[in-house]
């Protein structure tokens, strides 16, 4: 499954320590479970899915078995929320925090649908301060991580410290997998650059290119000859050549007969030619 850890923080959210403790997710066939683990290995509270409630709704209860069960749920919400959510208001889902039969908290999510900047505020029914609040604070912790920063608001609630940090995680797995399917998507898109098909100037640059190279270009004959026709660039070079060897008009001179020393040093000269031909 996927976890996330838990670090102390400061106001200002920097580190205070190690982490102390660790937030598992496990996948089950109808619905999924996450459990706290400290780091001695204890667990401490678990969250599980309600799937047969009306929009999202989990259940967050102490692992020991003491205490109350709380109920976070969408309810009665679920038609605002939808209706907030496609016209992109700010405020974009209400969650409410039962106790049994009383309604404890209200739990919103703001920052616009959609949007990487993903917060919830938490606070009580008849009140509008928030005792508590959370935030998606960087989508690179040590490298590819998703960072949350949660705070907590003393003597504003009697509600535990695990309430927030439950609502907080159930967020933060909903993001991460989000971001893991966006991730997989943009993979599997083809790069533009490599998808466009040449337009006509970058098709002459190329076919210049290829006959730079020595590949066989076409030559197209002027439009006076009555066949047009397109034939490759070494026949028409030799065709040119032939032309040339016709027109050219053909001279006989007669060698003067060469002094006995000029004919003594000629009859060498096979022997010269003859070894430049060889090497």
């Amino acid at each position: 499954g996927d976890s996330f850890i838990n670090i102390p923080a400061d106001d200002a959210g920097q580190p205070l320590g190690a982490s102390t403790g660790v937030i598992f997710k496990t996948r089950g066939p109808i619905f999924n479970t996450y459990v706290y683990q400290d780091i001695l290995g204890h667990q401490t509270f678990v969250v599980r899915d309600r799937p047969l409630a009306l929009g999202g709704s989990h259940k967050i209860m102490r692992c020991d078995g003491e205490g109350p069960s709380y109920v976070f749920s969408e309810g009665s919400h679920w038609i605002m929320n939808n209706i907030r959510e496609l016209f992109g208001m700010y405020t974009t889902r209400s969650f409410n925090i039962w106790r049994g039969n009383e309604k404890v908290a209200i739990s919103e999510k703001v920052g616009g649908a959609g949007s990487s900047h993903k917060q919830i505020i938490f606070r009580a029914p008849d009140d509008e301060m928030p005792f508590a609040s959370c935030f998606l604070k960087d989508r690179h912790y040590h490298g590819g991580f998703d960072e949350w920063f949660v705070q907590e608001y003393k003597n504003l609630t009697n509600l535990p410290a695990f309430i927030p940090h439950s609502c907080c995680a159930l967020m933060a797995f909903g993001t991460a997998l989000q971001k893991g399917k966006d991730s997989a998507q943009q993979e599997q898109d083809p790069k533009a650059f490599l998808e466009q098909v040449p337009t006509e100037a970058s098709g002459e640059l190329a076919e210049g290119d290829a006959g730079a190279q020595g590949a066989s270009v076409g030559v197209e004959l002027p439009a006076e000859t009555a066949e047009e026709k397109t034939v490759p660039a070494a026949t028409a070079a030799e065709a040119t050549a032939a032309e040339q060897a016709e027109t050219k008009p053909e001279a006989s001179v007669e060698p003067a007969a060469p002094p006995v020393r000029e004919a003594k040093e000629a009859a060498v000269e096979p022997k010269e030619e003859a070894m430049v031909a060889h090497v």
